[in-house]
């Protein structure tokens, strides 16, 4: 199944359960077919194989995958975050929840000015710089962004049911199959 494919029968998905979201949470995890450690594999000077890195955004309240993107790891989550947030634009969110990682100003600028929503974002304790990022403290609220771990049980999920390595030997066929894999879920949580 192509990856054009998968998003249709995504939007679908969506399409025949309207959601109205309020809270929208966004996170990225790794999944490997390689067990050791980065220390381990440093001490012992092996090279880490590639994995794939897989990023979702969810809605908090019906834990429903808005938004899915499954790239070759390993890359920072804030490469794929003005995408993500482009996406889920349609389902006009209040609140947009991530970890500090996502603490920049482009990312808080585009969630404010364009999605027109308030960033829950934790300020990193550099952050010396920024209109959007040095207001944030004012807005920022701990019992909201409490409610950002649904997307760390939503990774936990994926990886605890598909055992959180990839089968295959190739990138796009490992790529097809976590696509799926969130398919399948998100088609089974909404039953």
């Amino acid at each position: 199944m192509s990856d054009t494919k998968l998003k249709d029968l995504n939007k679908l998905i969506l399409f025949m359960h309207p959601i109205d979201c309020e809270l929208a949470a966004m996170d990225g995890t790794g999944h490997t077919s390689d067990y050791a450690d980065h220390y381990y594999a440093k001490i012992r000077g092996k090279c880490r194989k590639s994995y794939i890195k897989n990023h979702i955004a969810i809605d908090v309240d019906t834990r429903m995958i808005l938004n899915y993107a499954a790239n070759r790891g390993p890359k920072y989550d804030t490469q794929f975050t003005i995408a993500s947030i482009r996406q889920l634009k349609p389902y006009k969110p209040h609140y947009i929840l991530a970890d500090r990682a996502y603490d920049t100003e482009p990312i808080r600028k585009y969630i404010n000015e364009e999605v027109g929503a308030f960033d829950q974002i934790p300020l990193k304790t550099r952050a010396k710089t920024g209109h959007y990022r040095l207001n944030s403290s004012t807005i920022f609220w701990h019992d909201v962004y409490a409610r950002k771990m649904n997307v760390e049980s939503v990774i936990y999920v994926i990886k605890r049911r598909f055992n959180g390595g990839k089968c295959g030997k190739r990138y796009i066929c490992n790529k097809k199959k976590i696509q799926r894999r969130k398919l399948q879920q998100k088609h089974n949580t909404s039953k």
